[in-house]
Order: structure tokens, then sequence, then C-alpha cells
């Protein structure tokens, strides 16, 4: 995690203590850290950066490395994006070191990072409140919404109020949320992920609304209330569909 400043930052995701990008909730656990890092493959080199990932791979696990990461590609937007994904119980994890990776650098030098464009780090936090209860665990494709807020505290009362409505009615929010920090001024501050075993799930009925579930539980002029807070209360928000690369993944048994 120290190599995310350097100027290696582009090669340092693959270095570090990782996990999949949720995980579930243990009531005595600390609340996951999630560090987000969003690589950019230059034109025509995907499948050379994807060749440097397994290598890396293969390299780690022989050198007994013990983390688990989860590695995304985005299917929509501008071509040649990934993610790699790593969650943390405590920041205190930023400072250990992990003899694998530090074995495997040369890996990331020579095969990994000559086909990469670019690098943007985040820091996040998992907001359990208002989170699915039941576990992702084989989910392989991510609906992503980012919000950038105006006014967190109202943000925070309306999605509050919402889940609360979707539990009520569907027994269970519909989404993992994270709470962001860093970035610039177009940078989001929150995000969820809706998560999918597959693509065929969306052949399915689609659900209604979450405004349409909030007129069911409080009524319409509540639900009416909660979409304007909401509207006044966001300066942008956008969505990217992931897909996540098993082969250059890895989770725990």
């Amino acid at each position: 995690m120290k190599k995310l400043m350097t100027t290696a930052a582009i090669s340092a995701a693959l270095l570090m203590t990782a996990t999949s990008a949720v995980m579930a909730q243990d009531e005595d656990a600390d609340t996951p850290k999630l560090s987000m890092g969003e690589i950019t493959v230059k034109m025509g080199h995907s499948d050379e950066f994807r060749d440097g990932v397994a290598a890396w791979k293969a390299c780690y696990l022989e050198n007994d490395g013990e983390s688990t990461w989860s590695t995304w590609q985005r299917m929509d937007g501008d071509s040649g994006s990934y993610y790699v994904n790593f969650n943390m119980s405590k920041w205190a994890e930023i400072d250990e070191d992990d003899a694998a990776s530090e074995a495997c650098s040369s890996v990331v030098d020579e095969q990994i990072a000559p086909h990469m464009k670019s690098s943007n780090w985040r820091w996040a936090e998992y907001m359990p409140d208002v989170s699915r209860n039941a576990s992702p665990a084989g989910h392989d494709v991510a609906l992503v919404y980012f919000f950038r807020v105006e006014d967190g505290q109202k943000f925070n009362s309306v999605v509050s109020e919402v889940v609360a409505a979707v539990r009520e009615v569907e027994g269970d929010a519909r989404g993992y949320w994270y709470e962001m920090y860093g970035g610039d001024e177009h940078a989001a501050d929150y995000l969820i992920a809706i998560t999918f075993e597959n693509f065929a799930e969306w052949d399915e009925d689609e659900p209604p609304g979450v405004w349409a579930v909030a007129a069911e539980h409080y009524g319409e002029e509540k639900a009416a209330e909660l979409r304007a807070d909401f509207r006044a209360s966001v300066d942008a928000v956008w969505d990217y569909t992931y897909r996540r690369i098993d082969e250059l993944s890895h989770s725990a048994e």
C-alpha cells in the first residue's frame, strides 16, 4: 500500500493486500475500508496487460502470498478500463509489508506497467447500515452508481429513508454502499454497487424503481419530498457496469 503514492502507482495495485469489492459484514468486525484502483490500459495492449496480471498472480501464490483480490473490467464507457479492488478491516493495514508482493515486483515492472496508460486511486468505507445483508458471493457482474454530492447530510438522510422502505417492502436493501475519500472536485463522494450473478439476470422482469417502493411505503407525498431532497443534495450521478475477471482475481477458499 505504501507504493500507491509513488510513480509506481500503476503497478503497486498488484502488490498490495487485497480482497474482493464487497464482503459480508460480521457484527464484531471493523467496518471494511476499500481501496479502489482504476487502471486504464493502452490501446491494443489489453491482452498483454491481462497476461502480465496472470503472471503476477502465479508469482504471488508461488511465494505463499495470503492476500485475496478482485479484478474487474468496465463493460461500457471508454475502453481499456479495469478496477482492482482491495478491502482492509483497519487503515493500519496500509502500513503492513507483503513479502510475496515484493518478491514479484519485477513481474509488475516488466510485464504489467509497460501496458498501462494511467491509474487513479480512491479510498472508501463500507456503509453496512444501508447495504444489503445478503452476501454477493458468486456475483460476477456489478452495476455501480456514483454520486457527487452537494449536501452530504441531506443525501445520507434520503438514502437511509429510501433503504428503510426497500427493506420493509422487499426484505433487504438492493446494493452495497461506500462513502469515498480523496480525489479532485469532479470525483464521486458515494457509490452503490448492485451485483448480479450474470448478465442473464437482466433479461428477467425489472423490479420497480426505488421511488415507487418509497411511495408504496410512505405514500406519494412523502416519496415526492424525498425525491426532491435527493435531487437538491446531489451535483451529478453516473454509472458503469463491470464484470469480474475470475482468472485475474484470487479469493480465499
